[in-house]
């Protein structure tokens, strides 16, 4: 029997998070995170690659959808869309949208309450995720700690596009994914909190 309970986004996070979360290898979910002129509902970080997470809930609309596949395709080595009951139903307006290299997740709430998550798709690598937006997101204390920790010389008059650029024509590209995915495995907000 259909639940007739609209879920709402945060409904969805839970037993999403949940689910990753009980693996075990490591992670780390950033939500609200932002990628080009998208934030992404969730970015989650393992420790070699970057998973972007969209969500549509049963009271969204598709209309942004286009766009924020856009973005997350640039920097995001897979892609998972979570829809609610309303866009189960709807996954031809869905398959115009999202490339086929996405996943998609589903979730429904029973009439007790309790949550349904299912996995509708398994999302394949990202052709057009690139690494050098990757190093974009890192912040420049970060690039930086890359580039001494990789001894490729100084730091003091290079920007973060500079110091990215250092990266990227000196290292291997799944080598410096490993280490960008461990700069945002370790990222420490704490930096910037007041004194």
């Amino acid at each position: 029997m259909r639940s007739s309970l609209k879920l709402k986004d945060a409904d969805m996070r839970d037993i999403l998070f949940s689910h990753y979360e009980d693996s075990s290898s490591k992670l780390r979910i950033f939500e609200e995170f932002c990628i080009g002129k998208t934030r992404t509902d969730a970015l989650m970080v393992t420790e070699n690659e970057l998973i972007g997470i969209e969500f549509k809930s049963d009271k969204d609309t598709l209309d942004r959808l286009a766009r924020q596949v856009k973005d997350y395709n640039r920097f995001c080595d897979r892609n998972y869309l979570v829809i609610g009951q309303h866009f189960i139903e709807r996954q031809d307006s869905l398959s115009e949208i999202l490339p086929d290299f996405w996943g998609i997740y589903s979730v429904t709430m029973n009439e007790d309450g309790s949550k349904n998550l299912q996995l509708l798709r398994e999302a394949s690598k990202n052709p057009k995720c690139r690494i050098k937006n990757q190093l974009k997101i890192l912040w420049r204390t970060e690039l930086i700690h890359l580039v001494k920790s990789n001894k490729l010389g100084g730091v003091t008059a290079y920007n973060k596009k500079e110091l990215g650029d250092k990266l990227y024509k000196n290292l291997e590209k799944n080598t410096l994914r490993e280490m960008i995915c461990n700069e945002l495995l370790e990222r420490d907000y704490s930096i910037y909190e007041e004194k």
